[in-house]
């Protein structure tokens, strides 16, 4: 609609351009403008459907955090199972755990094809640890060799008679 100082169009004069009836882009791209008599009954369809996609996405979030929160509970407890595997491991190399958490060893590195911690190499890695801070094992001079020192005093030597009357 175009105005001009002197003249206004109006709605009955204004050109009207009819589609050409070969293009089906328009029918496509509107279906609500093939049947207008069932505008309803598609409004009151497309409400249900939107209503049950709507319900079934609620169900799948449902779903999922539920998911979710069984995961992060079997990542714990490996975590747990983990830190047991290594605990032990540690014990059993006698090396203090604030030794383990400072060190660099790689986990993943420990692991079996399974993804589970291998005890042999979390002991073998605990040793390492405590070679490197402590050095190699250093023998015991007196083991195997008899100590020179008398036996300590027992209850029997107490009342055993001194001097010439020994038997």
């Amino acid at each position: 609609m175009s105005t001009n100082a002197t003249h206004t169009e109006t709605p009955a004069e204004a050109p009207v351009e009819e589609p050409a009836p070969d293009t089906q882009d328009t029918a496509e791209a509107d279906p609500k403008a093939e049947a207008p008599d069932n505008a309803p009954e598609d409004e009151e369809d497309d409400r249900g459907d939107i209503a049950k996609a709507r319900a079934q996405a609620a169900k799948y979030r449902a779903r999922l955090r539920e998911t979710e929160q069984q995961r992060d509970a079997l990542s714990e407890r490996l975590s747990q199972a983990d830190d047991h595997i290594i605990g032990y491991a540690l014990a059993s190399a006698g090396v203090d755990p604030r030794l383990w958490q400072v060190s660099d060893v790689d986990l993943d590195a420990l692991r079996t094809e399974s993804g589970h911690l291998d005890i042999a190499k979390v002991i073998a890695a605990a040793e390492d640890v405590r070679v490197q801070v402590f050095g190699p094992a250093r023998p015991n001079p007196q083991q195997g060799i008899p100590s020179q020192a008398r036996p300590a005093p027992s209850l029997k030597d107490a009342f055993a008679p001194k001097g010439p009357y020994k038997r």
